[in-house]
């Protein structure tokens, strides 16, 4: 129960934590200058980080003033833990538009991220087609002891998820680009998470087209 990958693991541990836990993740945390960021509206930021070949992830308080920002590879971007126990915070980071991954929305990495963390919100920017934005927000029926559960669920849930994803791929045909993969992936957890989430206290939410940032 409280072993390596557990939920209080995640809670209580120290170091690097990745937004994929795949092995093309990056393991080393990056931190850029939060000075060079400073008055950017979260607006701001995700028009930024979606364009980027690359993934960056930024925490912004309740105010919308920028923490921490960390800068990743084409796969993911780790940060440090004590991230994960900001009370309240909106955390945002970008899927590059070529990389497959999990696709477009969260991997569940970052769901599990979600989950042990404090944050208030978690944010995924994408720039492919259809994309925008892909959203997860604690709300009032959300409890200590449901993110546990949702985070139990997901670590469980994992291994089918990914068989499901590889499935329909192969369903799809040999010679699919990286671009249809991607949505096939991302049709895939979309379901999951809309179907999963909500159980939890977390709303699930995804945006494909241009909206007002304030929430």
């Amino acid at each position: 129960m409280g072993g390596r990958g557990s939920y209080s693991a995640t809670r209580r541990g120290s170091g690097d934590v990745r937004t994929s836990s795949g092995g093309t993740g990056q393991r080393n945390a990056h931190p850029m200058d939060v000075s060079d960021f400073e008055g950017m509206t979260l607006q701001q930021i995700e028009d930024r980080i979606r364009k980027l070949d690359h993934e960056e992830l930024f925490v912004l308080d309740k105010d919308g003033a920028v923490l921490a920002a960390y800068k990743g590879n084409s796969n993911s971007v780790a940060f440090f833990h004590d991230e994960l126990m900001r009370d309240g915070a909106t955390v945002t980071h970008g899927h590059p538009k070529g990389g497959e991954g999990y696709g477009a929305t969260f991997s569940p990495k970052d769901v599990l991220n979600m989950a042990a963390s404090n944050w208030a919100e978690h944010r995924a920017a994408a720039s492919g087609k259809n994309e925008l934005n892909y959203i997860m927000r604690r709300n009032s029926s959300n409890t200590a002891e449901k993110s546990r559960d949702l985070y139990n669920r997901v670590l469980k849930d994992q291994p089918k998820l990914e068989a499901e994803m590889v499935k329909q791929a192969n369903e799809a045909g040999r010679n699919l680009s990286a671009a249809s993969r991607r949505q096939i992936y991302t049709g895939v957890l979309d379901r999951y998470y809309k179907q999963v989430l909500p159980q939890y206290g977390f709303d699930y939410i995804t945006r494909k087209k241009g909206y007002n940032y304030n929430r």
